[in-house]
């Protein structure tokens, strides 16, 4: 049951990572609708377009995740997103449209249709100024601010300072100061460089669930003399205790299955919340990790 989870969830991700919001690959399979059953040469259309089309979309959206997950042999993320390439989408659009012009017949009403194509092609993109990439910079470092704060907390003794922090967040920290050495980045999930233990890749997975078992986290930490775990309160819930006080929200580009296991969540189920200074705040200490202070949606503690 797992490796069909798995498997549903690698597939998932895969469309998550080519399509993001944009609807241009919603286009392309309208056009293949289009070529195989309303084209005029449809038999041309289908044998040199549509069904090399449906073959690769078989092997992009079945075959490689079946070989990831159940083989476990497989292309990266980054470069499984690629793959969509073949598909030769722009043409195959381009074409398309090419065909629903030229079916209009000449003169104002196909300058009306061309006119139409254009505005749907533009509506079909992602509008950058809305695009949640391309956000306002808080600061001369075009990072999240509450982020920054997080890295000048941990630098205040002025010497190097390992952490563990959720993945997502990881690009943050390398980009800030050298002097933050991560415990893992995408050497935990890409591996197309640079592969970790099986130790660490589980430790990243742990902290991208609900409920991380704080042990299993505590334990890699002490082996690695981790100084910082950083908890992220949009996603993490310790003790059936929620601390989004503010309404973040998840994140737009996140596609998959942050829950946690019955048994992780028993590990951390007897959390109580303490209050400082009018902060609330998980009380980790019996799991060696002392409250730093919240910064945004995020939760610093210190690893003792």
């Amino acid at each position: 049951m797992q490796k069909i989870k798995d498997f549903i969830l690698s597939i998932i991700h895969l469309n998550n990572e080519y399509t993001s919001t944009a609807m241009y690959f919603g286009l392309y399979l309208f056009m293949l609708v289009l070529m195989a059953f309303f084209a005029r040469d449809r038999k041309y259309d289908a044998k040199r377009v549509v069904i090399p089309a449906c073959v690769l979309l078989w092997v992009i959206y079945l075959l490689l995740p079946f070989l990831l997950v159940f083989l476990e042999f497989g292309l990266d993320e980054q470069i499984r997103a690629r793959t969509f390439w073949t598909l030769m989408i722009p043409p195959v659009i381009a074409v398309g449209f090419t065909a629903l012009v030229f079916e209009v017949e000449q003169g104002r009403k196909r300058f009306m249709a061309i006119i139409a194509v254009c505005l749907l092609l533009m509506a079909s993109g992602e509008f950058k100024i809305n695009n949640n990439v391309f956000q306002k910079a808080e600061n001369l470092y075009k990072l999240p601010q509450e982020l920054v704060d997080v890295c000048d907390t941990v630098l205040g003794d002025g010497r190097e300072v390992k952490l563990i922090v959720p993945y997502e967040t990881a690009h943050v920290f390398r980009q800030y100061s050298t002097d933050i050495l991560l415990l893992y980045g995408e050497d935990a999930t890409i591996q197309r460089v640079v592969q970790t233990t099986y130790e660490i890749n589980d430790t990243c997975r742990e902290m991208m669930s609900e409920a991380p078992d704080l042990n299993f986290v505590g334990e890699v930490a002490r082996k690695n003399q981790v100084d910082y775990i950083l908890f992220d309160t949009v996603y993490q819930t310790f003790g059936g205790h929620s601390l989004n006080f503010d309404g973040y929200a998840e994140s737009p580009d996140f596609a998959g299955d942050r829950s946690a296991t019955d048994e992780q969540k028993a590990v951390t189920a007897d959390v109580r919340l303490y209050n400082r200074k009018g902060e609330v705040f998980w009380g980790l200490r019996e799991f060696g990790l002392d409250y730093v202070g919240r910064f945004g949606q995020y939760m610093l503690y210190r690893y003792e």
